[in-house]
């Protein structure tokens, strides 16, 4: 599996910065490929700065790598919620970048530090990156996972993505693990529908079971019991977006005829 070490490069997140570039980003529509010197110059902003905002951007789902264009999500967003002030779109980039393993680093915290320990220093996170030791050296370990470590417990504890509550900071190299916001329906369906494009599966809708097992599946990265995951298959129950079937131990969410991530999306933020 191709995983990327270093997300951050050690870069705090900013939303604001976010904002800066998804607003020039916005008024650049129908462009294949916007350069990389055109925003930094632009924007005013250094070169390694933008390095690191456009590597964490392209996790979250919001601009392309390379082309540094916008993605449907991104270019919603950009027209919607420019400041990200709406817990959908918080819920929606969480899901985003932490289901990827592909950001190893983001990735175990979410998925296994924040819902196995609850206190979180250098030394409770350490085991969950020892089998690194395979593919990078201890030097560089040592150097670059500490970093990423702190640049995603600061992004859940100091900037926007506190608002779902998954950690707080108590002391300095201190953080505690809080009991998360709980998703409304349209974000939880829309990381359905992510989730499966992610496992190559093309299908008219997904299992209770499904929707419950593995490192990437919504229950593990948003945090969800059993009963949680029914209760928001049962409010979609009905609805224009998808039915709930029961055909004896299958729980099945049928999706309805045409369903897509945009029409989500459309409908978030209408």
């Amino acid at each position: 599996m191709d995983i990327k070490l270093e997300l951050t490069n050690g870069y705090r997140l900013h939303f604001l910065e976010l904002s800066r570039i998804l607003g020039y980003l916005k008024e650049q529509p129908g462009r294949k490929i916007i350069p990389r010197q055109e925003i930094i110059e632009a924007l005013g902003m250094p070169i390694r700065q933008y390095e690191s905002l456009s590597s964490i951007m392209v996790a979250l789902g919001l601009i392309r790598p390379a082309t540094f264009v916008l993605t449907p999500l991104g270019s919603t967003i950009a027209g919607k919620d420019l400041f990200f002030e709406k817990e959908e779109t918080l819920w929606l980039l969480h899901y985003t970048v932490s289901c990827n393993p592909k950001w190893v680093v983001w990735h175990r915290l979410v998925t296994q530090v924040f819902p196995n320990q609850s206190l979180i220093n250098a030394v409770s996170c350490a085991p969950y990156f020892s089998d690194l030791s395979a593919n990078y050296s201890a030097s560089s370990l040592e150097r670059k996972v500490p970093k990423e470590i702190n640049a995603v417990l600061y992004a859940y504890s100091e900037t926007h993505f506190l608002k779902l509550n998954f950690i707080s900071k108590i002391a300095a190299g201190q953080w505690k693990r809080e009991e998360p916001n709980k998703i409304t329906p349209l974000p939880f369906l829309f990381s359905l529908l992510l989730f499966q494009e992610m496992m190559d599966r093309k299908s008219t809708g997904i299992s209770l079971t499904e929707a419950l097992t593995g490192e990437l599946s919504p229950a593990k990265v948003l945090n969800l019991e059993r009963y949680e995951v029914e209760i928001l298959f049962d409010q979609l129950h009905n609805t224009r977006f998808a039915n709930l079937e029961n055909f004896g131990d299958l729980h099945q969410l049928r999706y309805a005829h045409g369903l897509s991530k945009q029409l989500i999306l459309n409908e978030i933020y209408h």
